[in-house]
């Protein structure tokens, strides 16, 4: 709900940028710091433990908890009489387009929330014919109809304020794993050398930064895409946000995917899910998420930090660090499966770049693991396109024959 206010709050809901940042390079890993310290030798161990000093792990999580749980509890905007009219102008200018959409874009601008995932929900069921299933969903849309209608909407102001949320999800998402245990696990027992590269490139702000805008892209490829371009696209996540809210967001299926999919990455129950014989990448990483004791969580109101094994039980909070995780899970298989010194070449070359071409590496794994984890080693193993820094979306475009990969990256990069 959008309402007129005298004089907007610039400040009330802006997350804490500076001390988080701070905390991210003096904490992480939690279950790895002695390992930390031991990576980047004695040097530092004394600064290191002056800023443990100065900081509460517990305290931080707190404020990050209190943080996004404000944002995901917002009933209503308060804006300027100014910023209403220029939203109601935005939302008339998207409709006048509303001809030339397809779903699942057309249903957003039902004015309804409850009638647009209605809909969304119906329009994936007729792709189905397992009666089993379209039941089964019909139970998990109504599921997230009641909770649409008397739960908290999590309304966000601005792409700005929404990419300070993601950010506080990553946050929250790598402080609370423990590391050291996932790196010594059988399926990877890194050496050191390996690790010192991993925790360097988690602790950069640079990686988080470029993180962050990973999650924000895949949205809008996943749930935002036009063929009206970035600009558009992105208005039209603004409405979403602004005008139904982050359980709106978390409520949307994939309506041409005949499988459980939903959620603002479209995340299936092939990468997390309950099947005992199968293998989740989500579900793998969140094996290793730290909990704390009842007396600890009481004191400083933490919530659960591991995620539910099922997409239908999950909260607003967990779609974001379940995507932060499934990424982390593909950058470990990097490292697991190409040589470090490959690895390092391009890292080495520029940072920036090497970042830049990971994103492109998450978003295919994001889609198609499989051939894009096959495609990135042959991009690294091609020293030229190190040498000259080339585009990693460029390079699968001339090799890949997937086109469904293709056009995937593409529209990441298009929006990156």
């Amino acid at each position: 709900m959008i309402m007129e206010k005298g004089q907007k709050k610039e400040d009330s809901r802006k997350l804490q940028k500076i001390p988080r940042r701070s905390f991210l390079k003096a904490l992480l890993p939690i279950g790895s710091f002695g390992l930390l310290l031991s990576l980047k030798g004695d040097t530092r161990k004394e600064e290191e433990k002056e800023t443990r000093k100065e900081f509460s792990l517990e305290e931080f999580l707190s404020n990050i908890n209190k943080e996004l749980s404000e944002i995901e509890n917002t009933s209503e905007l308060e804006l300027s009489k100014e910023e209403q009219e220029r939203l109601e102008k935005e939302f008339k200018e998207l409709k006048e387009n509303l001809e030339y959409l397809a779903y699942p874009i057309k249903a957003y601008f039902l004015d309804n929330p409850l009638l647009v995932i209605d809909t969304l929900w119906e329009e994936k069921n007729e792709r189905i014919k397992d009666e089993k299933l379209i039941f089964k969903f019909r139970e998990i849309k109504l599921s997230f109809l009641t909770r649409l209608l008397i739960e908290p909407k999590g309304y966000i102001r601005d792409l700005e304020e929404f990419k300070d949320y993601i950010e506080g999800c990553i946050t929250e998402a790598l402080l609370t794993l423990d590391l050291e245990n996932l790196f010594n696990n059988e399926r990877y027992k890194f050496d050191e050398k390996i690790k010192s590269v991993i925790l360097e490139i988690l602790q950069d702000q640079t990686f988080i930064d470029f993180l962050v805008k990973s999650l924000l892209t895949l949205i809008l490829v996943e749930i935002c895409h036009t063929s009206k371009g970035v600009e558009f696209d992105k208005k039209v996540l603004s409405y979403i946000l602004q005008k139904y809210g982050l359980r709106f967001l978390s409520s949307i299926p994939a309506v041409y995917d005949n499988r459980l999919s939903l959620g603002p990455f479209q995340l299936t129950d092939l990468v997390i899910g309950e099947n005992k014989e199968a293998f989740y990448p989500i579900n793998f990483i969140n094996n290793f998420v730290k909990e704390f004791d009842e007396e600890i969580r009481k004191k400083y109101n933490l919530p659960q930090y591991k995620l539910p094994t099922s997409l239908e039980k999950f909260e607003i909070r967990h779609h974001f660090k379940a995507e932060v995780y499934l990424l982390l899970f593909y950058l470990l298989e990097l490292f697991r499966k190409v040589s470090l010194e490959k690895i390092n070449k391009a890292y080495q070359k520029d940072k920036s770049w090497f970042y830049n071409q990971l994103c492109f590496y998450f978003a295919g794994c994001h889609h198609l693991p499989s051939p894009t984890q096959n495609l990135f080693d042959a991009f690294l193993n091609d020293e030229e396109n190190i040498e000259n820094k080339k585009s990693f979306v460029e390079f699968a475009n001339r090799k890949s024959t997937n086109e469904n990969l293709i056009v995937y990256l593409r529209r990441f990069k298009e929006k990156f």
